[in-house]
C-alpha cells in the first residue's frame, strides 16, 4: 500500500474540517490533522504543497490535485 501523497493528504484535512463546520480554517489546523495520523509528515514538506493549492495565492509547486483552497482572510483559507 503506497502512501498517500501530500496534496491529498491536505485535501483530506480541509475535507474533514469543512464537513465539521469549522471552515474558514488556517494551516496549522489543517497540519495538526495529518499529523494525527501521520505524524512524519513534518511542516517543510507540507509547506510548499499547501502553498501551490491555493487558488488566489502565487507560490508552490502546481499539484496535481490542482488548486482546491481559496485564502479568504490573512492566514485563513476555505475548501471551494
Amino acid at each position: 500500500m503506497t502512501s498517500p501523497s501530500n496534496a491529498e493528504l491536505i485535501q483530506r484535512a480541509a475535507l474533514l474540517l469543512t464537513g465539521e463546520g469549522h471552515t474558514p480554517f488556517s494551516r496549522i489546523e489543517v497540519f495538526r490533522r495529518i499529523w494525527q495520523r501521520y505524524p512524519e509528515r513534518r511542516r517543510p514538506s507540507l509547506d510548499p504543497t499547501f502553498q501551490g493549492m491555493i487558488r488566489n495565492a502565487p507560490g508552490g509547486p502546481q499539484p496535481e490535485l490542482g488548486a482546491p483552497l481559496s485564502r479568504v482572510d490573512h492566514g485563513l483559507y476555505v475548501l471551494r
